[in-house]
């Protein structure tokens, strides 16, 4: 669970609660949900075929050479990459996408008050009928205003990921935050045996602090099509150091 000092500008007691409902405006692609090798969620939407990709909800989170870590989460819209043009910061610059295959490029700019980020990150997947997979690759650089020096290289190195597609069994989208969710029901559809999503804090005191955390959690069972629970969640710094419950 990062917490970390780099806070980008463009960029429960714990609870958990939702409806299960099918979403009309998915139904005609394919939408699979699944995780990382990092343990984050991740969603993968393609097109009715599951032969290219349309769209992701992507969340991942760089180690930095000081020590730090850099979190990100974005969806990602899949375009066309263009010569001689940079994609947008939610935009999956595609140099293939088809035939059940797609690689692509994701470009940003952080606004870090005397310091700068520049992101490259890479993903690449393979989708089928009923699953998908790939890998991801991201490096951030950190750079001092002033004296345009490198002040630290955030990396994740090759991060392998994993999606289901399982209509009525297998939810998966974006929260309001930008991170991805993914529900995953048991075979009798009467509690949901995974629940996986991202969170970021708002304000934190000291306020240089900003916390990142991948949720996992199951066994929710299902009542009138909603599901949810409030626990105390306890979360130990990066670093060691006292925990705490949000």
């Amino acid at each position: 669970m990062p917490i970390t000092t780099r806070a980008a500008g463009i960029f429960l007691a714990a609870a958990a609660t939702a409806a299960v409902a099918p979403a009309p405006a998915l139904a005609g692609g394919a939408v699979y949900g699944g995780s990382t090798s990092a343990g984050a969620a991740i969603v993968i939407k393609a097109d009715k075929k599951a032969k290219a990709l349309r769209s992701a909800v992507v969340s991942w989170s760089a180690s930095c050479d000081d020590g730090q870590r850099f979190p990100v989460s974005a969806p990602l819209t899949a375009v066309t990459a263009e010569p001689g043009f940079t994609p947008e910061f939610r935009e999956l610059a595609t140099s293939r996408n088809g035939k059940g295959r797609f690689a692509g490029t994701q470009l940003g700019g952080f606004t870090m008050g005397d310091q700068f980020g520049a992101m490259t990150a890479h993903y690449s997947g393979k989708l089928s009928a009923t699953r998908a997979s790939g890998t991801l690759d991201a490096t951030i650089t950190i750079v001092d205003r002033a004296s345009q020096s490198t002040v630290a290289t955030c990396r994740t190195g090759s991060v392998r990921w994993s999606a289901t597609r399982a209509p009525g069994r297998v939810y998966a989208g974006s929260t309001s935050q930008d991170n991805p969710i993914v529900v995953r029901l048991d075979a009798k559809h009467r509690k949901v045996a995974n629940l996986l999503f991202g969170w970021d804090s708002s304000t934190c005191k000291p306020d240089d602090i900003f916390l990142s955390v991948n949720e996992v959690f199951g066994g929710f069972p299902i009542s009138g099509g909603r599901f949810g629970d409030a626990f105390d969640q306890f979360y130990s710094p990066d670093g060691g150091g006292d925990g705490f419950s949000p």
